[in-house]
């Protein structure tokens, strides 16, 4: 499979260790942030990742993104 790293966005996931790796297209200038949806520590500094991904959603699908 030929791979397009100039137009195409790539979500790879590896269903045996549950990891996700993004490769964007070269020389794009979007920010990446990494939501950690199974962060159970409420105390964490990243204690609200799994909330903020619902509000991106909700966000995403009012303004019809896809996800």
């Amino acid at each position: 499979m030929p791979l397009d790293t100039n137009n195409t966005i790539y979500v790879c996931t590896d269903g045996e260790n549950g990891e996700v790796k993004i490769l964007l297209p070269r020389g794009c200038k979007m920010e990446v942030q990494e939501l950690k949806l199974d962060e159970r520590d409420p105390n964490s500094a990243r204690g609200n990742d799994k909330h903020e991904y619902h509000l991106l959603k909700e966000e995403m699908d009012e303004h019809t993104f896809e996800i």
